[in-house]
């Protein structure tokens, strides 16, 4: 990736919007630093907290005077990134609309616009973020050409001390006995107070409980007061080991904001209390997923929920299991990837590879989308392998972004000689990451350079919507229904004098 890319990111933080917005866009900071951008900051209002860390992140800030979300407040930001050089401007609240992304883009800025449940009556943003599991294509039906939609949470931006939990293992106790209590940065109702008060009520001697608050929180102070003369029970104020707390936590007491995704990147089990209405969406959409359980923000209906969780293991594993499934950690990568395109290359696949390639063929979104769903056995892979690598009329090629592998895209061309058919198979954290369209014309690039096929032909399941997508922006037509070892599928094609 180019070095010196600049990025602008607007975005507000106080005690009635929290601070989820600064959360996960101080996320989307630290991966565009790792690629040697530099950031800048622009709010109108900030927690002190906040600053000191954006400071420690080597993160430039800047100030907005305008009302949020005015046009007064779009020009600033809009001369400010043109000030900057700022390639792409992030913006993240609730608070900004259509007619600030107009401004954005006249600008001639690209623009990244965080959303949550479609609050803009139309988007002009190059990129719109739902990281939200109810994210649907519906809610922007009224969107320019050039907007591409990134939903769901496999886009869930999990900050730097989140990422050495990628694929981590919880363990079940019989009986839950440390509890988390985290109800945001703000939590103006100071829901806080009555979840520690249903653990009070429930009197168990095993129960340990660490409740953490931030900086805005209404009643901080007398809060951990009160809770230092509980036993077994503490208060932390604005941490930073939040993951270290959660893989200590059997089960959390949290909101429906932005720590959704990182209790669900480490399994942690979880009772969720709404406390502003569009945390309603995800806390309905988590519950039909088995990942969590929903309670009102009532003492008495915490701790009845709370007593029933803390000795049912079975559910415990259920939700656990069923949220590590949600989210794995690689959302900021599939993102930077489609706001910083990386160099890719294609080099011939080697015999040293064998074991790279295995693991990615077996691979559960791979084999979902194989005409053979069963998993390949080590013996028959090495058998596979070394024949491919040995015949003339298969090539192979193993994708490097950056000088990483991470892919291979293969060719086999048919009796005929005419035609040759593709397949390509990414590693899983860079599915999703738009990669496919890039990945496939280079290799049809190569495939029509080395052979003197026609056209080349893929076959795809039905299913595999994404997949069909990639082809079809890669140049593939000529869509056809078909049945491929028995599994409906669509044939598509790209020629020669099309490629």
């Amino acid at each position: 990736m180019e070095h010196g890319k600049t990025l602008l990111i607007r975005v507000d933080g106080n005690g009635c919007i929290g601070t989820g917005h600064v959360m996960r866009c101080l996320a989307l900071a630290q991966g565009w630093r790792d690629e040697g951008g530099t950031v800048m900051f622009a709010s109108a209002a900030l927690p002190p907290a906040f600053g000191r860390r954006l400071q420690h992140e080597s993160c430039d800030m800047a100030s907005i005077t305008a009302q949020p979300g005015s046009q007064a407040d779009a020009k600033q930001t809009a001369d400010m990134a043109v000030r900057l050089g700022a390639d792409w401007v992030a913006v993240d609240g609730y608070h900004f609309d259509a007619a600030y992304q107009d401004a954005i883009k006249s600008a001639g800025r690209r623009l990244l616009f965080f959303d949550d449940y479609g609050h803009a009556v139309r988007y002009a943003a190059d990129l719109v973020l739902n990281q939200n599991l109810d994210a649907d294509e519906s809610l922007y039906q009224n969107r320019t050409s050039e907007t591409q939609l990134l939903l769901g949470p496999r886009y869930a931006l999990l900050r730097r001390e989140f990422w050495p939990y990628r694929g981590w293992q919880r363990l079940h106790p019989e009986k839950a006995t440390k509890l988390l209590i985290t109800l945001g940065g703000a939590d103006p109702d100071n829901v806080t107070t009555k979840a520690l008060e249903a653990v009070v009520e429930l009197n168990d001697p095993e129960l340990h409980t660490i409740a953490i608050v931030g900086s805005l929180h209404p009643c901080r102070d007398a809060l951990a007061q009160w809770a230092n003369g509980q036993p077994r029970m503490e208060v932390q104020m604005d941490v930073d080991h939040m993951p270290e707390l959660m893989t200590w936590a059997d089960v959390a007491i949290a909101a429906g904001g932005t720590t959704t995704w990182e209790r669900c990147l480490v399994g942690l089990p979880s009772l969720m209390v709404i406390l502003a209405e569009n945390q309603a969406p995800i806390a309905r959409a988590m519950l039909q997923h088995d990942s969590a359980c929903v309670v009102p923000s009532t003492t008495s209906a915490i701790g009845q929920e709370l007593r029933r969780l803390l000795v049912d293991r079975p559910r415990r594993q259920r939700m656990s299991q069923a949220s590590q499934q949600l989210v794995d950690g690689w959302g900021l990568r599939r993102l930077l990837s489609r706001m910083m395109p990386p160099r890719l290359e294609l080099r011939p696949s080697m015999k040293e590879d064998a074991r790279m390639i295995f693991e990615w063929a077996n691979q559960p979104a791979t084999r979902r989308a194989s005409f053979d769903a069963a998993p390949i056995s080590w013996d028959n892979h090495v058998q596979w392998f070394e024949t491919r690598l040995n015949d003339p009329h298969t090539l192979m090629f193993v994708v490097m972004q950056n000088g990483q592998a991470i892919g291979l895209i293969r060719f086999q061309q048919q009796a005929n000689l005419k035609e040759a058919t593709v397949s390509i198979q990414l590693d899983d954290s860079f599915q999703g990451s738009g990669l496919g369209p890039r990945i496939i014309q280079m290799g049809c690039s190569r495939c029509f350079l080395e052979w003197p096929v026609e056209q080349v032909r893929a076959e795809i399941r039905t299913e595999n919507v994404a997949s069909l997508r990639a082809f079809v922006k890669a140049g593939f037509q000529d869509q056809q229904l078909t049945t491929v070892k028995g599994c409906p599928a669509y044939r598509l094609k790209l020629r020669r004098d099309h490629a």
